[in-house]
């Protein structure tokens, strides 16, 4: 409408952090941090909890039926262990459980965790060395996200340190 793109006086060129016009990088620098989704907080432990979150570490786990069916990948999120606290001098009841969040909080596992539970620790792939780390465990569960069907579930950890506190806890806890 007459006026030439140049006069625009409102809309100043784009600039950097340092003050000169934008060159041509991504823009992923520029973009500001992110809050968390509004619709999951992380919860603040307090007295009024009846658990205790005894592990929280990002993994990534499958789950079949059978052991001749295909992994069915259920993505990244966020393990807990949690063990019930001790409610009373009494009340000797100390059930725990693994719960697994998505990235909105969503529980995408819950599963208590039940007398005689095997844990095996499953192998990554081999270093050219011929040596293996420990890249998860493998255990049957009952998760009541999937109505309680046992489930082979393989639980996979960026960290060995992860993978063998997991299984001390599942061991050390499994059936109280």
């Amino acid at each position: 409408f007459g006026m030439a793109p140049s006069s625009s006086s409102f809309m100043p060129p784009p600039t950097t952090p340092g003050g000169g016009a934008e060159g041509g990088g991504d823009g992923d620098d520029d973009e500001p941090q992110r809050p968390p989704s509004p619709s999951y907080k992380e919860k603040v432990a307090d007295e009024s909890d009846h658990e205790v979150v005894l592990l929280k570490v990002k993994c990534k786990f499958f789950t079949k039926k059978e052991n001749n069916d295909p992994w069915a990948d259920h993505g990244v999120n966020y393990l807990e262990f949690l063990k019930e606290k001790v409610p009373g001098e009494g009340m000797t009841v100390k059930r725990s459980r693994i719960v697994c969040r998505n990235s909105i909080g969503k529980a995408v596992m819950n599963a208590g965790l039940y007398a005689n539970m095997s844990v095996q620790v499953a192998a990554g792939k081999a270093a050219p060395d011929g040596s293996t780390k420990k890249a998860g465990i493998i255990v049957n569960l009952h998760n009541a996200v999937e109505d309680n069907v046992r489930t082979i579930t393989l639980i996979r950890m960026g960290r060995e340190e992860d993978v063998d506190a997991l299984k001390n806890l599942i061991e050390g806890n499994n059936g109280e």
